[in-house]
């Protein structure tokens, strides 16, 4: 009884040693895989990582894998952004690589590293190709598209020398052009009032000699005609006339006749004399 007992006893210890010796070895096959998941994850194998966390995960499901998921899960996408933007640099699309390697997070700390230095060759890049742009519109004298390409590349690096010089160099031409717009529009309205009143003067000149010649063919008229020529007139009317039917006699009622003399009128008629 007393060895039934003592056999008994020795095949818990042999139970409880062996579940402690396999418990011990799948907590260092854990931690062993939870350390090639860093180095990987440091490596940026994102892939190679998920199989050693998962082969973590058959033997323990903690908050410590999960950790682990949330942070490859993180930096796949952080790595794709930054392959994105690599691309776009290869296609020598430096505005939109620039805006793509911007976006990615700072926790990425490695990854963010590397998108930094390619940040600073795609703003190598782009300054050149902005003032070149800006260039362009300046010599066409679209002042307001210059500015905007001369801004943006303040605002890739407002620190730039360069880029200041430039955006200077616009003011002064925008500011002389104006000046230069302002004198021409001052003596084309010189020119159109001198215009105006030059036509005015003519006009008047024009007016008078107008006035003269009907003054003049008025005298010749008036010379032509004797105080003893038979004339038709009014009581209240200016002027003599030729004719009893003129126009402007047609609503008189009384109208006399006689010679100019007589009717004591000394302006004829501008319609029937």
């Amino acid at each position: 009884m007393k060895n039934k007992k003592g056999l008994i006893a020795i095949i818990i210890i042999l139970i409880i040693s062996c579940s402690i010796i396999n418990s011990s070895h799948k907590e260092k096959q854990f931690n062993n895989y939870m350390s090639q998941v860093d180095k990987l994850i440091s490596e940026k194998k994102y892939d190679e990582a998920k199989k050693q966390l998962d082969s973590a995960k058959n033997i323990k499901d903690n908050d410590e894998v999960k950790e682990k998921q949330k942070i490859i899960k993180f930096n796949q996408d952080q790595f794709k952004i930054y392959t994105e933007g690599l691309d776009l640099i290869k296609k020598e699309d430096f505005d939109s690589a620039l805006k793509k390697l911007s976006e990615i997070d700072e926790k990425a700390e490695d990854i963010k590293e590397n998108a930094d230095e390619k940040i600073v060759i795609c703003k190598q890049k782009l300054i050149p190709i902005k003032i070149n742009e800006a260039k362009k519109f300046l010599d066409s004298k679209e002042f307001d598209k210059a500015y905007s390409k001369i801004n943006e590349a303040v605002s890739i690096d407002d620190k730039n020398k360069q880029v200041l010089d430039f955006k200077n160099s616009i003011n002064t031409k925008k500011t002389a052009y104006e000046e230069e717009q302002k004198q021409i529009a001052i003596a084309k309205k010189e020119e159109e009032d001198r215009i105006k009143k030059e036509k005015a003067r003519e006009d008047e000149i024009a007016k008078q000699e107008q006035v003269k010649e009907e003054q003049e063919t008025q005298q010749v008229l008036s010379n032509n005609i004797s105080d003893e020529t038979h004339v038709y007139w009014t009581p209240k009317g200016k002027s003599y006339h030729s004719s009893p039917g003129c126009p402007t006699l047609s609503r008189s009622k009384t109208i006399y006749e006689g010679s100019i003399q007589e009717s004591g009128k000394f302006d004829p008629c501008d319609r029937c004399m």
